[in-house]
């Protein structure tokens, strides 16, 4: 255990004594250098420091915080103070590992991971097989060397078994830097407000869709190898396993298979992490996440036993989850309040993201997400006032210049942020912008498409794809809900209520006009997709990457948009009249549409029903036949995707009550009755939930 060392700016040699030092006033000094790259934990007690990321060997066996400057030359601060810490790692970070040059190292494949029992097809295979067709991984590791030998002894019964050799390169992401840095490190850079110009930009290379294969099908029983997917970071063996989690699982599953490979989160915020050491604590939340709701989800039929284990597991996860969450906001908090970060970095629009689809995942409520929704926007803001300022300036960068991660991140919001309008509270909803005035601000960005040689322009939307314009008429309407109906205009809140005279212009031009217009874009939509694919053809050759495109794909991100407009279409009616009945044939033909695109077009295994919840709300509530009821429930109990299963059944559990409160009413009451369509105006129930 190190001592701590008095930082005073004394540097007599303490070899002398003090009688020495009285009778020679200049005592020779000891000549040593100085320690002034490293952490400012290990500067400040004047140790050696491992300068390794992002914590150093040294701060975390004396169990101290280690920080680190913004800019590798940074001064250490005259008041800087040691604090305690406590860290999470099993492992040292930086182990010395023995060279093996000849020895084979044999390492069994476990039956789980730090308790993980792996129950989808993603995971690792682990099933037993015969002793006579069993293969045992072996890994040779090289200390001066990247490289990683992969054995199969085969036939062991046999006296000298036969060993096919396999080399594979443990490569790490295919990025390149057109701007480097200075810095040593992991950089929370800080780059000043007026020097625009003078950002890392990152381009992703054209295989970047290998970028995670060495992660998909590489072996995973050496754990401690994971830390290289980030370069010069190793990982303890629990944070590797979150975050391979997070990066092959998690970024699968909030990924839509309609949009266009470089512009998917898997290859875009993935390569992301090596901005920032607060990325990757919100990567292990994230992973973390993924690992809860797998097991709080799992279906398969199981022993009480079984099924009481993965509760616990669920529990583990999810508990790590928060801590891993609580860690990382702290963080972000921090190098906020200190300046300490570049607030028009790409990783902290994703960082604010990815927490708000975790809180999501969750199952948290409204007003928790829209925390994460309202930090973003006033990133996005920033970002948008900079690009104004830099147009007046008269540089040649347009407003509508935008890169695929900006395309990502935005498209995004748009989902979040239009949901979040429908289930925060009060004081969350006065701190989102108006979409009347925020689409407008980004509407330019969506006019030049990332990439032309797309089969259709919508894959350049990597979330919303064809629905992008939908949502858009979606929001607005939550937005006339919440301001006209909720806001007193004679209450303290008044600045936010909107008076009959505005609402009524704005929902008759969206009921007549803008609703209108998004269901002829969707049937163009639909012939360009039968010009594409001829009759019959179920896959094409895409230009992009030369594989196979299926129809299905593209097809089922339309009937997002169709599903949607017609949620837009029962809403719209509701607002202009609120008492107008559900089962009236304008709002029953919306019914029918909906579920029959949900039931054709979108399989349970895509993503893509699970951005169209909120809208299956406003169908659900809707519904008056027993069938179509029991349809809707059966579609969302059953959706394979982990992340949206709570908040599947989180809808689900809601629709249950007020169709069968109706139901029990109407006996006593007749039509004076509770009306489950009447939940849209519920604020108590919205809030209650997140979709």
């Amino acid at each position: 255990m190190n001592s701590e060392i008095s930082t005073s700016n004394d540097d007599v040699d303490p070899l002398l004594s003090s009688d020495q030092e009285l009778q020679n006033p200049n005592p020779k000094r000891r000549k040593h250098n100085r320690v002034r790259t490293g952490c400012f934990t290990c500067r400040k007690r004047k140790k050696k420091c491992d300068e390794h990321k992002p914590h150093c060997e040294n701060c975390i066996r004396n169990k101290l915080k280690c920080q680190y400057p913004s800019q590798w030359n940074e001064a250490l601060p005259l008041d800087f103070k040691l604090e305690t810490f406590q860290y999470d790692e099993l492992v040292p970070l930086h182990y010395k590992r023995k060279k093996i040059s000849s020895n084979l190292k044999l390492q069994k494949v476990p039956q789980d991971l730090f308790g993980v029992f792996l129950l989808n097809a993603s995971s690792l295979d682990v099933s037993s097989s015969s002793p006579k067709n069993k293969e045992i991984l072996i890994v040779e590791e090289m200390a001066d060397s990247e490289q990683v030998k992969e054995r199969e002894v085969i036939g062991t019964e046999l006296a000298g078994s036969i060993i096919h050799d396999k080399m594979e390169n443990v490569t790490q992401l295919p990025i390149k830097t057109s701007l480097s840095t200075s810095s040593t490190s992991l950089p929370l850079l800080m780059h000043e407000e007026n020097n625009i110009s003078q950002v890392v930009r990152y381009e992703v290379d054209e295989h970047s869709n290998d970028a995670l294969s060495w992660v998909f099908t590489g072996p995973m029983t050496n754990l401690h190898l994971f830390g290289k997917y980030i370069p010069n970071i190793e990982l303890s063996p629990q944070d590797a396993e979150l975050y391979v989690h997070c990066a092959r699982d998690f970024m699968q599953q909030v990924s839509l298979p309609h949009a266009h490979p470089s512009l998917s989160p898997p290859n875009v915020w993935v390569n992301l992490a090596l901005e920032s050491s607060i990325l990757i604590d919100v990567y292990l939340s994230c992973g973390a996440t993924y690992l809860a709701c797998l097991h709080q989800n799992s279906k398969v039929e199981q022993s009480q036993l079984q099924t009481n284990d993965n509760e616990q597991l669920a529990q583990k996860y999810h508990e790590l989850s928060e801590t891993k969450y609580n860690l990382a906001v702290k963080s972000l908090m921090s190098a906020i309040s200190t300046n300490s970060i570049d607030l028009d970095s790409d990783w902290l629009m994703t960082a604010g993201l990815s927490l708000c689809l975790r809180d999501r995942a969750n199952g948290l409520n409204g007003s928790r997400c829209t925390k994460h929704v309202s930090f973003v926007y006033n990133l996005i803001k920033r970002r948008i006032d900079k690009k104004r300022q830099s147009q007046r300036l008269g540089n040649t960068s347009p407003l509508s210049s935008i890169t695929p991660v900006e395309r990502l991140l935005i498209d995004s919001f748009l989902f979040n942020y239009t949901c979040s309008f429908l289930t925060c509270g009060k004081q969350d909803f006065a701190s989102l912008p108006s979409p009347y005035s925020f689409f407008p601000d980004i509407e330019n960005w969506f006019d030049v498409p990332i990439f032309q040689n797309c089969e259709v322009k919508w894959m350049n939307n990597p979330v919303l794809g064809a629905a992008r314009n939908s949502f858009q008429t979606l929001a607005k309407l939550i937005y006339l809900l919440r301001s006209h109906y909720e806001f007193d205009g004679d209450g303290a809140d008044n600045c936010h209520h909107m008076n009959d005279e505005i609402f009524w212009g704005l929902i008759l031009a969206i009921n007549d006009q803008e609703i209108d217009q998004v269901e002829k874009d969707n049937v163009l939509k639909l012939k360009q997709l039968l010009e594409i694919f001829p009759l019959g053809s179920k896959t094409m050759a895409t230009s992009h990457s030369g594989e196979e495109l299926s129809y299905s794909v593209l097809r089922s991100n339309l009937a997002v948009s169709i599903i949607t407009i017609n949620a837009c279409k029962i809403l719209a009616a509701k607002l202009i009249n609120p008492k107008i009945p559900a089962y009236l044939p304008q709002i029953q033909s919306s019914v029918s549409i909906i579920l029959e695109e949900l039931s054709l077009y979108i399989p349970q295994d895509n993503y893509s029903s699970s951005i169209c919840i909120a809208s299956l709300f406003f169908c659900g509530v809707a519904i008056i036949n027993k069938s179509q009821q029991d349809l809707l429930c059966c579609k969302l109990s059953n959706l394979k995707n982990n992340l949206s299963q709570i908040v599947a059944n989180n809808l689900i559990s809601i629709l249950r009550k007020c169709w069968d409160k109706e139901t029990t009413e109407r006996v006593i009451f007749g039509d004076k009755c509770y009306k489950c369509f009447d939940t849209i105006f519920d604020r108590a129930i919205l809030e209650s939930v997140a979709f």
